[in-house]
């Protein structure tokens, strides 16, 4: 009879405890996924001794098992429309680089670069980069290969998948942008002299000639 109770009480105390465990387990999974787990507090209800001469009668119950909350559909299309904003930008940027000034190394497309995000950050400008490269693509465009057909070629592979690695890294500050340019937002060929009255000249890299407005040059 005495061996019969010890097992009987050592298999009530192991069900208790994997029964604790359980619950610890559940809260701390609980609290490590959610948004406010530096203020959970876990708390263990502490269970009322059971008298050692009633332990073979009772027959422990695990707690009820909660699982764990996912992540709410709109917090996936937030992720999702994220990553598609960033890459359809990307994109863009690359557009720039890779149609003017591609074969003139990594300091001639950054210097496009330059220019393409300087304007999406000033006024009078659009605020994003496709906005930017594409302005006025329906009427006056502001870079040529957007209304020239040159868009419409194919692409030679090798070329534009480093424009499109180039701007990814600028994107995501891998590859900063030093202000080569002088506060430039606008260039042109060296082949070309277009009128352009108020801009002030500031440097020329590889093919291209670059300009600021008057005043003090401004970094990126």
């Amino acid at each position: 009879m005495t061996q019969k109770y010890s097992d009987a009480l050592r298999r009530a105390d192991c069900a208790l405890a994997g029964a604790i465990f359980l619950s610890l387990s559940t809260v701390a999974a609980s609290a490590a996924l959610s948004p406010d787990s530096e203020n959970v507090v876990v708390t263990t209800k502490v269970l009322p001794i059971v008298q050692k001469a009633a332990v073979a009668d009772v027959a422990p119950v695990a707690p009820d098992i909660m699982p764990v909350p996912r992540p709410q559909p709109y917090v996936r299309m937030r992720i999702e429309l994220a990553l598609e904003n960033f890459a359809n930008e990307a994109g863009c940027l690359a557009e720039a680089m890779y149609y003017e000034a591609r074969g003139e190394g990594v300091a001639g497309e950054k210097a496009i670069a330059e220019v393409v995000v300087r304007r999406a950050e000033r006024p009078g400008f659009p605020h994003t980069i496709c906005g930017v490269v594409h302005q006025g693509e329906d009427s006056a465009c502001q870079f040529s290969f957007v209304c020239d057909g040159a868009m419409e070629r194919p692409k030679d592979s090798a070329d534009w998948n480093r424009a499109v690695s180039l701007s990814t890294r600028i994107l995501t500050g891998s590859l900063p942008l030093l202000n080569a340019t002088n506060g430039a937002i606008a260039f042109h060929a060296v082949n070309v002299q277009p009128d352009w009255p108020g801009l002030v000249r500031t440097v020329q890299i590889g093919n291209h000639v670059f300009y600021r407005r008057p005043g003090r040059a401004h970094s990126i």
